[in-house]
């Protein structure tokens, strides 16, 4: 019984591997190198709604205190995000961001 956990254990350690390994490749790629604020930040949110939360919607003030960025540069940030799909405002007040579920099935659905 306990080779069996171990065992399951392995595999989901080896899944959340790949998708560590795919998100990283996918925000080292030479699109992203003039736009390092915007890869900055989705990348954060990218692991968190892979990772701590599926469907993670995180507030600017939460922003702020991550990235050590304005809310006026987030809003910048997140406006421009937004126009390409990459994420969608979920609520007003306060107002919070969430990835896409496109967005990620772009990145980890190969």
């Amino acid at each position: 019984m306990l080779s069996v956990g171990q065992e399951g254990i392995i595999e989901d350690l080896e899944i959340n591997l790949s998708k560590m390994e795919l998100i990283k490749e996918y925000f080292n790629n030479e699109d992203w190198s003039e736009r390092m604020d915007e890869a900055q930040l989705l990348e954060m949110m990218t692991y968190l709604s892979v990772f701590i939360e599926d469907e993670a919607s995180i507030s600017v003030t939460k922003l702020m205190e991550m990235t050590n960025k304005s809310r006026y540069k987030l809003n910048q940030i997140l406006r421009g995000l937004t126009e390409e799909g990459h994420v969608q405002l979920t609520s007003q007040r306060p107002k919070k961001y969430k990835v896409t579920n496109e967005f990620l099935e772009s990145i980890l659905i190969p």
